[in-house]
């Protein structure tokens, strides 16, 4: 009788966590969980920042020393995951960023006349290496 009630409590626990899933997937627009993989894409993307000084000499910002943890086991850091740089409507937040950058790299004797953001995307079967400046400002 007790290995009974337990077996059925087992499967309506599961039938409710699957139930809820799909509630959230069919009426709030969520993704379902078992998809997670499917959309695995064969690029591997990361920031890079570029101080311009005065004479047009360009050296990198380096984003791994200011953001020094990284998320878990991976390379991901705050400016990988932050979504005023990967949403193209807040133009405002990521000139406020590449400000700081600029900010932080004068601080460390780095010349700064403009600060340039780009997204530099590795394919990764090919090693194919494209990068695509998307903000720059003037300090």
């Amino acid at each position: 009788m007790a290995r009974r009630w337990l077996v059925q409590l087992v499967i309506l626990g599961f039938l409710a966590v699957q139930g809820g899933l799909v509630v959230r997937a069919a009426f709030f627009g969520g993704k379902l969980p078992w998809r997670m993989f499917s959309g695995r894409t064969n690029a591997d993307r990361y920031l890079m920042a570029v101080a311009i000084g005065p004479t047009g000499q360009r050296t990198s910002i380096p984003l791994e020393r200011i953001f020094r943890y990284a998320r878990g086991s991976t390379d991901l850091r705050l400016p990988d995951n932050f979504r005023p740089l990967t949403d193209d409507t807040d133009r405002e937040a990521r000139d406020r960023f590449a400000r700081f950058l600029g900010e932080w790299a004068r601080g460390h004797d780095i010349p700064v006349a403009s600060v340039e953001l780009v997204w530099v995307v590795v394919d990764v079967d090919t090693l194919r290496v494209r990068a695509r400046s998307f903000v720059t400002v003037t300090m």
